[in-house]
């Protein structure tokens, strides 16, 4: 049932109803609810799940590498985790605005994938001194899913061309005078 639901979710343009996970799963509706006591809580188990795969998935670029490399292995692990994840990015925003539990997690994985940012940047977040919060906000802002979004989906750019936009806002909000 969690794997029919996180498919789903990756799937479709818009976030799966119970019956719809139900069917994917080749279980009843009624058994759905059985096991988990309503969408939320399955949901929540989906995202949950996610969490640890991003933990995996993006994996920890070391501040001591030269800039150069930090910000290609950003760029490349972020563009890779978006691609791979399908809708699921929007599917999780539109149900963390009536869904505590997908909200939660939601805040988890920006949590996440936001320290992995300012471990890799950290030569550069000291350097902004008291503009630290400011310049993390523009790295992660530049790496962030909304922005991967707006250039496939709004621009159609290629996955290429996306990552070279995506390269030249990083190393914008990396290098940025403080």
């Amino acid at each position: 049932m969690v794997e029919a639901a996180l498919s789903l979710l990756e799937e479709n343009e818009h976030p799966p109803t119970a019956k719809e996970i139900a069917v994917r799963a080749n279980v009843s509706h009624r058994l759905l609810f059985h096991h988990f006591r309503d969408l939320e809580s399955l949901l929540g188990l989906v995202f949950s799940l996610q969490i640890d795969r991003f933990r995996v998935e993006v994996a920890e670029v070391p501040p001591h590498l030269p800039l150069r490399v930090r910000i290609d292995r950003t760029v490349h692990h972020r563009s890779a985790l978006y691609e791979s994840t399908g809708h699921l990015a929007s599917n999780s925003s539109a149900l963390s605005t009536r869904l505590q539990a997908v909200a939660d997690r939601v805040t988890q994985t920006h949590g996440l994938l936001r320290d992995r940012l300012e471990h890799t940047f950290r030569p550069e977040l000291d350097a902004a001194g008291p503009r630290a919060a400011e310049r993390l906000g523009a790295i992660d802002t530049a790496v962030s899913w909304q922005v991967w979004d707006y250039l496939q989906r709004r621009n159609q750019l290629s996955l290429s061309a996306s990552r070279r936009v995506m390269t030249r806002l990083l190393e914008a909000a990396v290098t940025e005078p403080s």
